[in-house]
């Protein structure tokens, strides 16, 4: 058993080793700080060390790196011109055709056979409309007639009428004349009985002799008008004036007999033959298009083809389509930021399976889309300038846009840049100190970026940013020459 003392022996030797190996780190990290103080002082570095890029200037292409699918630029589908059995048809979908080739021929026999149907039934209609028009002629000629022979046997009613008045006038005078006349005789008979009385009474024999006078007067006016011939003239004029009037109802019913419409009907029958012509003569034209069938007006491949030998198609029915091989594009639907650095214009180059084509880009959608992830996208179309028969429509392609070109400009590496919910930022090694620069940019690659403010040819940037780095910092300033190029040194 051990005794006090050797407890408390053993425990002061415990401590005593724990002071030494403190003493000792501290001697040690004293050691550290002041050779690392010495070595500040020898290499005139202060700071915690960093690794920076000298700011410089250079040339920068930025492009855009997108794919899409191969299309055609010009396409058109073909419609049936007429409707008729496709005689030949030996076209399908993916086949080569060239402009001027045949693609379907059409069987015209049905066409004909309609045709002749047609001849007659237009004959047919034409004679009928002939007839009616030679009625309607006929009528209007003889109501035309009979207008004429009623205006004629009205003016002979009129003259006939005057004529029978004024006789009738001359024949009443006629009669006064004899009314006075045997008024006057009896008168001097009944004076004459009355002188045989008393022969001396003068007043008797001046009032005889006055009315001789007059009687003599009157009978020669009677004698002067011919009565017997007057009568027999009234009776000759009250004949004719009778049958004027008669004929002139009789072409006054024959005048209002004719049908007001006759002219319209007239016109009607015109325009039904010239519609039993013209029936004809688009069936003649369908016969001469459906003769020449279809051929294609461009070299190109067949994207849809519907129609089979024997089939009847109707006029307008779309039969097939054909999509030019010679005008190709790549349809790209970009999205939001991509979209805002591509212009028409701009070159591209085009990779289709391993071979490579140029282009350009060539038009822009002015109508959005949202694909089946959501995301809204335009559709670019890129032209392909030199395409061959090698391209398939359809298939993948890969473009890459040539946004931007800038030369003799401010750029930095990419992965120098910092981003916050306000800004974009770079530490600036200033004085020995981190330093917050805040910057604009422009165009930019896979690797490069374009410093438009905020920066200078010489400055010293910061390249791997840590979480420590704070504004305000000692630090140490580390160059890393990139492919033995000097910092500070323009790229190229």
């Amino acid at each position: 058993m051990e005794t006090g003392n050797q407890k408390k022996a053993k425990k002061g030797f415990k401590y005593g080793w724990i002071i030494i190996v403190v003493l000792v780190l501290a001697v040690a990290i004293g050691a550290i700080k002041l050779v690392q103080k010495q070595i500040e002082k020898m290499t005139g570095k202060v700071g915690v060390p960093v690794a920076v890029e000298t700011v410089g200037t250079g040339s920068l292409m930025q492009q855009v790196e997108l794919s899409g699918s191969v299309a055609s630029e010009e396409s058109k589908s073909y419609f049936a011109p007429v409707t008729a059995k496709v005689a030949a048809c030996d076209i399908k979908a993916g086949d080569i055709v060239k402009s001027g080739e045949q693609l379907m021929s059409f069987d015209v026999a049905d066409l004909e056979q309609q045709l002749e149907e047609q001849k007659l039934q237009q004959k047919q209609a034409k004679l009928g409309a002939d007839i009616t028009i030679t009625n309607v002629n006929d009528t209007q000629q003889k109501a035309a007639e009979a207008t004429t022979n009623f205006e004629e046997a009205e003016q002979y009613v009129a003259h006939y009428s005057d004529l029978c008045g004024k006789i009738s006038a001359q024949l009443a005078e006629a009669n006064q004349l004899q009314e006075q006349i045997s008024t006057i005789s009896a008168e001097v008979k009944e004076a004459e009985k009355k002188l045989e009385k008393d022969p001396e009474n003068e007043k008797l024999q001046k009032q005889i002799k006055k009315s001789g006078e007059k009687l003599q007067e009157l009978n020669k006016k009677l004698s002067d008008m011919d009565v017997a011939a007057l009568k027999s003239s009234y009776e000759i004029c009250s004949g004719d004036l009778a049958e004027y009037k008669a004929r002139s109802e009789e072409y006054k019913a024959k005048k209002e007999q004719v049908d007001p419409a006759a002219g319209l009907e007239k016109a009607q029958q015109a325009v039904t033959k010239e519609i039993a012509d013209r029936s004809t003569d688009s069936l003649e034209e369908d016969i001469e298009v459906a003769k020449q069938g279809i051929s294609a007006d461009l070299d190109g491949v067949i994207t849809s083809a519907e129609p089979q030998a024997g089939m009847l198609v109707q006029e307008g029915t779309q039969l097939f389509t054909v999509q030019s091989t010679k005008k190709l594009k790549v349809t790209i639907p970009t999205g939001k930021n991509d979209l805002e650095k591509i212009a028409e214009g701009q070159s591209a180059e085009i990779k289709i399976g391993e071979k490579e084509y140029q282009g350009s880009v060539a038009h822009i959608s002015k109508v959005a889309s949202t694909n089946q992830s959501g995301a809204v996208t335009v559709d670019v179309d890129v032209h392909i300038d030199n395409p061959d028969d090698s391209i398939i429509i359809g298939t993948e392609g890969k473009v890459t846009i040539h946004t931007a070109e800038k030369k003799d400009i401010i750029m930095v590496p990419m992965v120098c840049l910092n981003y916050s919910s306000e800004s974009t930022f770079v530490y600036v090694v200033r004085d020995g100190k981190l330093v917050k620069a805040e910057v604009q940019t422009g165009i930019n690659d896979d690797e490069m970026i374009e410093i438009v403010s905020g920066l200078n040819k010489g400055d010293e940037i910061v390249k791997n940013v840590t979480s420590d780095m704070e504004e305000g910092m000692d630090v140490s300033p580390t160059h890393e020459n990139e492919e033995g190029t000097p910092d500070g040194e323009d790229k190229k």
